[in-house]
């Protein structure tokens, strides 16, 4: 197999036909898309890790126990984040230049924007807001080095 930058090609559907430059573009535009939401929903089941992490307390049946809803909310969103990871690993699969550079692209893109987002969130404050998204400035010469 090798890469194409061939104009008249199917990604994953025969309904999802690539026939001249101007889907080539609006396909680029939603695979890109559809990277960046696979990083965001890796980012919001990172931040519900860290919201709800696993408790201490055994119970006397010996298994760990979660509330139900929060449980089945991280379990559909780890269903989302692997149909999404499939799905761009399909498109990759295409072996199409311009796709496979917008899956890569995407995934960058998704998580240069969200890490900033749930690193703030999980090294927040006592206070309670986001008020420290901008980061705190280090001084550029500390007094021990002069």
């Amino acid at each position: 197999m090798h890469f194409s930058t061939a104009k008249h090609t199917f990604i994953i559907f025969r309904e999802w036909r690539v026939t001249s430059i101007r889907d080539v573009g609006g396909s680029f535009l939603l695979v890109l898309a559809l990277a960046v939401l696979y990083e965001c929903a890796k980012g919001i089941r990172v931040t519900l890790r860290w919201k709800n992490p696993l408790p201490e307390k055994i119970f006397d049946i010996g298994v760990k126990r979660l509330d139900f809803i929060t449980q089945f909310s991280k379990t559909c969103l780890f269903l989302a984040e692997l149909a999404f990871a499939y799905f761009l690993m399909l498109i990759a699969m295409t072996y199409n230049t311009c796709f496979f550079v917008a899956v890569v692209i995407g995934r960058g893109l998704g998580y240069y924007l969200v890490t900033p987002l749930i690193d703030t969130y999980i090294n927040r404050e006592e206070t309670g807001d986001y008020s420290d998204i901008r980061r705190k400035r280090q001084p550029l010469i500390n007094d021990a080095d002069i």
